[in-house]
């Protein structure tokens, strides 16, 4: 093995970057998660996973949105910034966290290597009939 790569002796991990880099490994894998485009407003877009969670409808002063959290490894987003985009199995979701939230680091699991994004979109009716 050359230097500087996993399992070389000048490699050391400690247990919980082990941890994340497995949980990195099979979270394509895991149940509800799909392939994603995450576009910031600043920069090129990059093709990740997602997986939506906390999934809910709102509507008031006859709006309505969908509202969800949205799980995203943070070596592919590092830096998450309102206003972001992230498209899922064709719908486009904003990172917009409700007022007093804020991201959050794997849902508040330490260790875990994903950031749970606020997300909503617009449910507003299109000619074809559905929301979009």
């Amino acid at each position: 093995q050359k230097p500087g790569q996993p399992g070389s002796a000048s490699v050391t991990m400690t247990p919980t970057e082990r941890i994340e880099m497995r949980l990195l490994a099979i979270f394509p894998r895991m149940p509800g998660v799909v392939p994603a485009i995450y576009r910031p407003k600043a920069g090129g877009e990059v093709a990740t996973y997602a997986q939506i969670e906390k999934r809910q409808v709102s509507s008031g002063n006859g709006a309505r949105v969908e509202s969800a959290d949205i799980r995203v490894p943070i070596p592919d987003v590092p830096d998450p910034v309102i206003d972001d985009t992230i498209e899922i199995s064709g719908l486009i979701w904003t990172y917009r966290p409700e007022p007093l939230s804020t991201s959050q680091r794997g849902g508040g699991i330490p260790g875990e290597p994903f950031w749970l994004l606020s997300c909503r979109r617009d449910l507003r009716p299109t000619l074809a009939g559905g929301g979009r």
